[in-house]
């Protein structure tokens, strides 16, 4: 083949190309503003709770859910044991004399420490 039949090839299928690119860019824009349609029907405010499975909820239990999912509910009691293992992991890069100061100074700040405040409300706990 000469050159010049290599230089439509390429026009003949670059033309393609955009043709296909063009129709699937019109049918994602045609599918998304559809979509969007549909969401912004069914719209829900925050903090709205949608029972999907039928049993029902006690007020404690629905004002939990409605706080959202970056909502964490605070622990009973502090998780020394946790804390203490977390700490040794990090701690074994440093040098002697750093890791046990950051030890120390762990110890100190877990014996200041006090009960955290409960987050929840009574009928809220279980």
């Amino acid at each position: 083949m000469s050159g010049s039949d290599w230089s439509l090839i390429d026009q003949l299928t670059f033309n393609k190309a955009n043709r296909t690119g063009e129709e699937n860019k019109t049918r994602q824009l045609y599918k998304f503003a559809r979509l969007l349609k549909t969401q912004q029907k069914t719209r829900i405010s925050k903090g709205t709770v949608i029972n999907l499975n039928g049993q029902s909820l006690d007020d404690g239990l629905l004002s939990l859910l409605q706080k959202g999912l970056n909502y964490a509910v605070t622990p009973r009691n502090v998780p020394i044991e946790e804390l203490l293992t977390g700490v040794e992991k990090a701690v074994q890069a440093l040098p002697v004399e750093s890791a046990e100061e950051a030890r120390q100074e762990t110890i100190r700040i877990i014996k200041s420490a006090s009960k955290p405040k409960d987050n929840l409300n009574q009928r809220g706990q279980h």
